[in-house]
């Protein structure tokens, strides 16, 4: 975002007020539209702040936009849709808004049905999930383009162990929800069997007992919710998942010449995928989570049975430091810093 906003001359910084990064929505809104608006100006400046993003912006709030016909828009959707209503009557005001789909598995019956109604809409996300059979379940009136928005990989994830040195073993990693701790999510264990937002992590979360011989599982689940607002907050600081990003995750990767990290249940790979690779790592990965990033196999092993089916014993390890090489130079060139914010540019700014 930094290197956007320093290219990005006529980008502007658009708020709303009708939603936090903090504070729960419904608590949000007892506050007057002045004091919110004061809460989210605070927010938005340590945001820049820890984003390290040192170029000037003034900030233009949602509801007083009056947009040029040519003026686009780029917009994360929102997780909580209960005041989503007061947000999305705005962006048909554009010549087009952009919506990032980021992790559209919560809450995707009515995220659907509120996309739908803006008319000028084009969706995007971190792959094409566009032809993903959950996609095409609960947005069946998406006919346009999906464009991509992939990760950027930090350049501290290096290979820094040669191939023969690592260890003949699979590397898992990524945190889960167990969905039987979300009831207002039943409607994924109705359409899909699920009991995770993350199946195959939850899966070799449970199976790695069986399997420590042949896949080191650094799989961890999420905290349990709460339902007081106060709770939620006290919880994120005590979350699971801080043990996880305890692991030196870049140490463990060069350690294994094999990876796994479990995709969305919508899609969507995990960024770890990448950071994998960088490392030398030579993923498992179902072929249609990385439409319009990885188009041919090259750069991993294509994998899409069960998850419990996964016997590395079935590969052979030895002769796939070509692939391993083929992987760090398909992170360094397509997922840099510069080629991510040069793709941005061109997707959705130029």
């Amino acid at each position: 975002m930094a290197d956007i906003f320093t290219e990005g001359k006529q980008i502007e910084l658009i708020a709303s007020d009708n939603c936090s990064g903090i504070i729960p929505e419904k608590l949000l809104h007892i506050f007057p539209v002045f004091a919110r608006k004061l809460i989210i100006s605070f927010e938005l400046k340590q945001w820049k702040k820890l984003n390290a993003i040192d170029s000037e912006y003034k900030i233009r709030w949602l509801d007083k936009l009056n947009p040029k016909p040519e003026d686009n828009i780029f917009f994360f959707q929102l997780y909580n849709l209960r005041y989503a209503n007061r947000i999305f009557q705005y962006l048909n005001k554009f010549n087009k808004s952009f919506v990032h789909l980021s992790h559209y598995y919560l809450n995707t019956i009515e995220v659907s049905k509120q996309l739908h109604k803006i008319s000028n809409i084009v969706l995007c996300g971190d792959s094409d999930v566009s032809s993903h059979p959950f996609f095409q379940k609960y947005f069946p009136w998406y006919q346009q383009e999906f464009l991509l928005s992939p990760f950027y990989i930090n350049e501290r994830f290096q290979c820094k162990v040669p191939f023969e040195q690592k260890l003949d073993k699979i590397i898992s990693t990524g945190t889960f929800h167990p969905i039987e701790e979300y009831p207002q999510f039943s409607f994924l264990v109705k359409d899909w069997q699920a009991d995770s937002f993350h199946i195959n992590r939850r899966t070799l979360y449970d199976q790695q007992e069986n399997n420590k011989h042949a896949i080191t599982c650094l799989n961890s689940p999420w905290a349990a919710p709460s339902s007081s607002w106060w709770k939620k907050i006290f919880q994120s600081k005590k979350v699971s998942q801080k043990k996880y990003f305890s692991i030196d995750i870049v140490e463990a990767y060069n350690q294994h010449k094999f990876a796994i990290v479990g995709e969305e249940i919508c899609g969507f790979p995990g960024i770890g995928t990448f950071e994998a690779m960088a490392c030398g790592c030579i993923n498992f990965i179902n072929p249609n989570t990385v439409k319009g990033i990885l188009e041919t196999d090259e750069f991993y092993i294509p994998f899409t049975q069960k998850i419990s089916t996964l016997n590395p014993l079935d590969y052979n390890f030895a002769n796939n430091q070509e692939k391993s090489n083929r992987g760090i130079q398909f992170v360094q060139t397509f997922l840099s810093r510069s080629a991510c914010v040069s793709r941005f540019m061109k997707n959705f700014i130029n």
